[in-house]
């Protein structure tokens, strides 16, 4: 969830110009972004990360037959929906890890 949540906060404001640099031109099949895509597969299969590595691999697949209209790779990686939840759900974990029972903490 964090992953996605650093991905959504990062990229998002990018891509609608809020800096020099967009990153999501380069979903537009760059072939180093491609490749660092794979590269961070590897790693996360390294790490036993297997999620990752299906979530990766299912994305690029879709992508590279075409799945939906858009072109662009990140439109396969990263759903404005699916960052919405994970940006909601760290955010809940924060507060209730924050505000939590006098009772539930132990006694000094």
């Amino acid at each position: 969830m964090a992953l996605i949540a650093l991905a959504a906060v990062t990229l998002y404001p990018l891509a609608l110009g809020f800096g020099a640099f967009d990153p999501y031109r380069l979903g537009y099949g760059n072939w180093l972004f491609v490749a660092m895509l794979m590269l961070a597969a590897l790693a996360a299969w390294f790490w036993k990360n297997y999620l990752i590595v299906l979530c990766i691999a299912l994305a690029t697949l879709a992508w590279a037959t075409g799945w939906y209209e858009s072109g662009n790779l990140w439109d396969y990686l990263l759903d404005p929906f699916v960052s919405i939840y994970a940006l909601a759900a760290i955010m809940s974990h924060a507060v209730k890890t924050l505000v939590k029972p006098q009772r539930d903490r132990p006694a000094p």
